[in-house]
């Protein structure tokens, strides 16, 4: 059986989802508490300037059902500021913090500076700091320059369970992307649609243009869910010209449409995520626009 893909986006405390997704005047738990009735999962950026005080950390907790899961940023302190050195102590406050949400603690993000070239002393203090994240949590790498993607690094991340993100953004080529996903380096695996409309990559995200992206990934994502047992992706807002929300239908058609008809089930979400639009589970769902465009 083909392994969950849970969804969902960068944040959920967006300005332009007011009016068409949240009720105005809305709050920040209160969005959270109406984005987690229609998406299991929300990727969390603002962990990446400083750890959350604890009496926030409680109230995203109490906010979403016990299913729902939190990925986070790891703070730029550690991987940015420190380059990798001396974050043992951050890590630990960082963790005893997160830990309050129980079963709600999803992935962890280090994300690597694309102004971090890999030398021999770098190389070592991320060799270190792999070595060294206490075990028990998912933990995930993204390198933002190609020359950091070894055979030896994607061996250490394989021998301490630490997923390799796999993100369409303009640091790294989509076609090496793809090809790493079919070697995944946890029991997880993790993906980010980063790009944008405007064009940074040189590839258009023009409201159309985002099928043709999804309908590339759709193989990898397939495949991956054979050999993970989850699989997390996340969407920055405005992936495919539209305030997420409004393009949810349409990514739960088209994400892994190859295996729809095999499968016989939508493939993209497990069969209790419903259609924000039509309230249909998604595996019954008649809405137009996800019919329309799968």
């Amino acid at each position: 059986m083909a392994a969950p893909l849970l969804l969902g986006c960068h944040g959920w405390n967006h300005q332009d989802w007011v009016g068409s997704y949240y009720g105005s005047g809305s709050g920040e738990i209160e969005k959270l508490t109406r984005y987690a009735v229609d998406f299991p999962t929300v990727e969390v950026a603002d962990t990446f300037a400083g750890i959350p005080p604890m009496s926030l950390v409680e109230s995203w907790r109490d906010a979403v059902p016990d299913t729902f899961q939190f990925a986070f940023k790891v703070p730029q302190q550690i991987t940015y500021e420190r380059r990798l050195v001396d974050t043992g102590r951050l890590i630990c406050r960082f963790l005893e913090r997160l830990v309050l949400l129980e079963n709600s603690l999803g992935p962890l993000l280090l994300t690597i500076s694309a102004r971090l070239a890999p030398t021999a002393d770098t190389r070592a203090a991320l060799w270190n700091l792999i070595n060294s994240l206490p075990a028990g949590f998912k933990w995930v790498l993204e390198c933002r320059r190609a020359d950091w993607l070894t055979a030896a690094l994607l061996d250490l991340l394989r021998s301490r369970n630490v997923a390799l993100a796999l993100a369409d953004d303009r640091w790294i080529r989509r076609r090496l992307m793809l090809d790493l996903a079919s070697q995944p380096t946890a029991d997880f695996a993790y993906v980010r649609w980063i790009a944008c409309n405007v064009g940074r990559t040189g590839r258009s995200q023009e409201p159309d243009s985002f099928k043709r992206t999804l309908s590339m990934w759709s193989p990898s994502i397939a495949e991956l869910r054979e050999k993970v047992t989850c699989v997390f992706g996340y969407f920055s807002n405005r992936f495919g010209g539209d305030p997420f929300p409004l393009r949810a239908a349409i990514l739960q058609g088209l994400v892994d449409r190859s295996h729809h008809a095999r499968l016989k089930t939508n493939p993209l979400l497990p069969t209790s995520q419903l259609c924000i639009f039509c309230r249909n589970e998604s595996t019954r769902c008649s809405c137009p626009d996800q019919t329309d465009e799968s």
